[in-house]
């Protein structure tokens, strides 16, 4: 997403070149002709960075009184005084207020782009977290009593990415990190690979027993009907003998 610029300029033909060549590089504009009307806009949304006039109108000093109160309101917002006024007071004074620059209105294009962007390159850098605050990070989730091997890992990978190369003592300790979270990710992966092995053998060691147990009762019911159909044959086997007996009784 492009950054959107503020430019808080009275002369209407100015602030409209500044907004023109600002947009042909790519960047969101929003003008204002004087101090009032840039603070109530402000007071809804904050521009990414924003470039003033000292004299605004009939404010000699409204840029001024603007940088104060837009300072106020964010501590990192980039500010740029574009002004004609070149005296050491002045400038001195602009920086004192909490400007981040200060440029005079003869100033190149190129040059004026190549501040913005600078100034922009510093917010991002300010915002970003150090290497020293993501090892940092990094060693209070390894040590915590439920350890996040993943951001772990996660938060040492800029640091030892970095161009140009981080602190050695930052590297080496968030290699360290690296290699104990990457470790213990294994071996945890492991662990559960074994857990589920294990559940797997007894689910097959339950069906093995549960198989073995029908086959027996299987094997049961056939030797009962086996030792039932012996005992009928022998019954039916006795039964002449026993006829030829009754009649030599008789």
């Amino acid at each position: 997403m492009s950054k959107r610029i503020a430019i808080v300029e009275d002369d209407p033909a100015i602030r409209a070149n500044y907004a023109d060549a600002l947009q042909k590089h790519g960047y969101q504009t929003a003008t204002y002709a004087e101090r009032g009307e840039a603070l109530a806009a402000f007071a809804t949304r904050l521009p990414d960075l924003a470039v003033i006039d000292i004299g605004l109108r009939d404010e000699v000093d409204g840029g001024f009184e603007l940088c104060r109160a837009l300072r106020a309101q964010s501590a990192t917002l980039p500010i740029i005084f574009l002004t004609a006024r070149d005296s050491d007071f002045d400038i001195v004074s602009g920086l004192r207020m909490g400007a981040d620059d200060y440029l005079t209105k003869d100033v190149s294009l190129p040059h004026l782009l190549a501040r913005i962007a600078a100034l922009f390159r510093r917010a991002e850098v300010a915002a970003a977290p150090g290497d020293l605050a993501r090892v940092e990070a990094a060693m209070a989730a390894a040590m915590a009593p439920a350890p996040d091997d993943d951001l772990v890992l996660a938060l040492v990978a800029p640091v030892l990415a970095a161009f140009p190369p981080a602190e050695p003592e930052l590297r080496a300790m968030a290699g360290f990190l690296q290699g104990m979270a990457s470790e213990r990710r294994k071996l945890r992966e492991g662990l559960a690979a074994a857990q589920a092995g294990s559940r797997e053998d007894r689910r097959e060691a339950q069906a093995q027993r549960s198989r073995a147990e029908a086959q027996q009762e299987r094997a049961d019911r056939l030797q009962a009907k086996l030792e039932a159909l012996t005992n009928l044959e022998k019954s039916l086997a006795d039964r002449p003998h026993a006829d030829d007996t009754d009649r030599r009784t008789r």
